[in-house]
């Protein structure tokens, strides 16, 4: 299970990671292959796998060791110590698959000097973005990296519903 196993990142060993753990490292794994920075990775984490403050401070104490805080007592504090621990989390991720972060950034020069998106396929999505806008440009820059791995993942779903139908017909 590559959430599971990617949850060591945060240093536990398989057999100590927990179901909440486990659903950590999944978001971790897609938002990181999707391209999501710190920040996105915080919102969703808080959206839709939220760690308790106990969780936080083990992670950052393992992750940031240099961070001294043994206590999370408001927002402010629990934004800052996720913010840290995503930080830290997305730069060991990026460090183990740095294959994938060239990749990310291959895209996004190829979808920011020539506004196009080629999935592996051969498919071209063309991007009309003005520059100089940075809500376009942001936008670019996640349709670079969200294109091809989406359109893949359509493509061998519907590779797989052909043979499907292959088998039964």
């Amino acid at each position: 299970d590559i959430g599971e196993r990617d949850t060591g990142i945060i240093g536990k060993a398989l057999e100590e990671i927990t179901p909440s753990q486990r659903k950590v490292g999944k978001t971790i794994n897609f938002a990181a292959v999707y391209g999501a920075g710190y920040k996105r990775l915080v919102q969703t984490i808080e959206k839709d796998a939220p760690m308790t403050n106990a969780e936080i401070l083990e992670a950052l104490s393992i992750l940031c060791p240099k961070v001294n805080l043994k206590t999370i007592t408001s927002m402010k504090q629990r934004t800052f110590a996720l913010e840290m621990v995503c930080k830290q989390i997305l730069k060991v991720f990026f460090s183990k698959y740095n294959g994938l972060s060239k990749w990310q950034t291959n895209m996004r020069e190829i979808a920011n000097s020539q506004k196009i998106s080629v999935t592996p396929f051969g498919r071209t999505r063309y991007l009309n973005a003005g520059l100089g806008n940075l809500k376009k440009q942001y936008s670019i820059n996640n349709i670079a990296v969200n294109n091809p791995i989406q359109s893949v993942s359509a493509d061998c779903w519907m590779i797989g519903a052909i043979a499907v139908n292959k088998i039964l017909t």
